[in-house]
């Protein structure tokens, strides 16, 4: 008998009246558990608040006798090989604050009855082969502060419920195949809790709403990869928290906002293959703590590099591939105080020699100055 159905048959055996006490199973990470879920887990267990069997070798469905547990709290099942459904019964665990599913192979769909889950705290179900619609009763679940649906195969538009989420601090939908509009915030003081935010790698079309600016505590947000069009919003500029912009692989346009120089503590700044046009405003050149910043693939068609990125003192990957810059290589570069250790310079108009200064970037690992017009020798 496998090591998993032996322990798992004794720990629900009715005669052993004792364990109908039994708060706590933590059965996470055993070398070599393996075998499925017993069909009747939710039967002889009434006092279980804890059920931990992430990280195992486990297979086949959760059984819907696990609704059948009224005080179960935390469910832990990532980290395994189980398959079919997510059963309806889940939404019966009145109790429960985390359910964690992630890196199994459920498939079907999320069940409505998940936002029966008033006091759930965490949701995540990311890395399976979930299908269909985000269901609307997701937003009902008012206690929700980590909602993680991302690495599916998940269709349809983004319910606009999720603005009822109103603790919410981490949203990640990325990576399945929905579509529509970006739908939330739609005022003031929704999700103003929000931290991280991805919805990169779908099929997202329509503009970056301006009222992404009430989402005063973004820090980390990624749109790249999607079919979002038409200008960068002026009210980038109220995210001061954001440390992290991911808008790369879509169809943005007109120039950046001015008001990108606000966000003094953004250290990446990715809008790369878009449609954005130069010049490219003074104003960034505030952005003092910015350590990554790549416009490349764009309609910027810049004369010369900016002179002002001399003075970004925490710069370190710069990525210009594909500007349509023009002139030498900047003599700047050799001046400034920033530790250049990516420079992609390529699929320019560049001409002239390649400098000899290029040699006392001491930190520099990556140069790409391919496809321009450079004749020289590679210096010593």
């Amino acid at each position: 008998t496998d090591l998993f159905q032996t322990q798992m048959k004794g720990l629900i055996s009715p005669s052993i009246t004792l364990l109908t006490f039994l708060e706590i199973i933590d059965l996470g990470g055993l070398v070599g558990l393996s075998g499925t879920i017993p069909q009747t887990i939710g039967l002889h267990l009434p006092k279980l608040q804890k059920l931990y069997l992430y990280g195992n070798n486990l297979t086949g469905p959760i059984p819907e006798s696990i609704g059948e547990l009224p005080n179960l709290q935390e469910l832990a099942l990532q980290e395994n090989r189980l398959s079919g459904l997510i059963p309806v019964s889940l939404g019966s665990l009145k109790s429960l604050k985390r359910l964690l599913l992630y890196s199994n192979q459920f498939s079907g769909t999320i069940p409505d009855s998940l936002g029966n889950l008033m006091n759930l705290v965490e949701l995540d179900v990311h890395d399976n082969a979930l299908i269909g619609n985000i269901p609307n009763s997701v937003g009902e679940m008012q206690a929700l502060e980590k909602l993680d649906l991302s690495n599916n195969l998940l269709s349809g538009k983004i319910p606009s419920s999720l603005t009822n989420l109103t603790v919410i601090s981490v949203l990640y939908l990325n990576t399945n195949y929905l579509e529509g509009t970006v739908p939330f915030p739609s005022r003031s003081g929704e999700m103003s809790s929000l931290g991280f935010l991805r919805l990169h790698n779908n099929l997202l079309v329509g503009n970056i709403p301006s009222n992404i600016g009430y989402l005063v505590s973004l820090q980390r947000v990624s749109l790249s990869n999607n079919k979002l069009e038409g200008a960068l919003p002026s009210s980038l500029g109220n995210l001061v928290a954001l440390t992290e912009l991911y808008l790369s692989g879509n169809f943005l346009s007109d120039q950046i906002p001015k008001s990108v120089g606000q966000l003094s503590q953004l250290i990446m700044l990715n809008i790369s293959r878009n449609l954005i046009e130069g010049p490219l405003p003074q104003e960034m050149s505030s952005l003092q703590n910015l350590q990554t910043l790549d416009l490349s693939f764009n309609h910027l068609n810049l004369s010369a590099i900016p002179k002002w990125i001399e003075n970004m003192s925490s710069l370190s990957n710069i990525y210009f591939a594909g500007c349509g810059i023009q002139g030498q290589i900047p003599d700047f570069f050799q001046r400034t105080n920033s530790p250049i250790q990516e420079l992609d310079l390529s699929v320019n108009f560049l001409s002239g020699n390649i400098p000899s200064w290029i040699g006392s970037l001491n930190q520099l690992y990556k140069l790409n100055l391919s496809r321009n017009s450079l004749y020289s020798d590679i210096p010593d």
